[in-house]
């Protein structure tokens, strides 16, 4: 693996990290973006279970996934103890990225990447419901990617965040 792809792993495995305590901390009866969608309306009370139920999934999956990259890290660095809260194996797993892309077992080195990304799309979606994007017309500066730059208007903390890449979600500083 190149050095430009251990990079990646390590910044989207560091995001997911971060991605995964703002999933964690969100309050479920939030509603989602957007007014009444298209198809059968729900009663009352049973979205927000539904969308409980979608965050649940989503960091068990994460929980599971991570639990399992680390232990292998752990067994092909020896370096202490495993960490035992899921943001700090996925930093863990982050700060040993190569280990994983350069397993002997090439179908395990895909299928991390793969994992990696899937898990990464989950929990942006659901960390950046209610989000308004309106686009810039600026390409993304990471190598490999063909993505544009978009503003995200009106996200979960309340403020206009910095520019971010619609494919891989590299963040762009807000500079004025």
């Amino acid at each position: 693996m190149s050095a430009v792809q251990t990079l990646n792993a390590r910044d989207d495995l560091l995001e997911l990290a971060d991605l995964y305590e703002q999933v964690a901390a969100l309050d479920p009866s939030t509603p989602s973006a957007g007014g009444a969608g298209v198809g059968p309306r729900v009663p009352p009370g049973v979205g927000e279970l539904l969308q409980s139920d979608e965050v649940w999934r989503a960091l068990a999956d994460v929980d599971d996934w991570i639990g399992y990259c680390a232990s292998i890290v752990a067994s092909d660095v020896g370096d202490g103890p495993m960490p035992q809260l899921t943001p700090a194996r996925l930093r863990y797993v982050a700060a040993w990225a190569l280990v994983m892309l350069e397993q002997d077992d090439e179908v395990l080195a895909r299928s991390f990447a793969a994992e990696l990304a899937r898990h990464l799309r989950v929990l942006r979606q659901l960390a950046h419901r209610g989000e308004h994007r309106v686009p810039v017309g600026v390409e993304c500066r990471r190598q490999g990617c063909d993505g544009q730059l978009v503003s995200n208007l009106g996200g979960s903390d309340g403020t206009d965040s910095a520019l971010r890449c619609d494919q891989c979600g590299q963040e762009v500083p807000f500079l004025v």
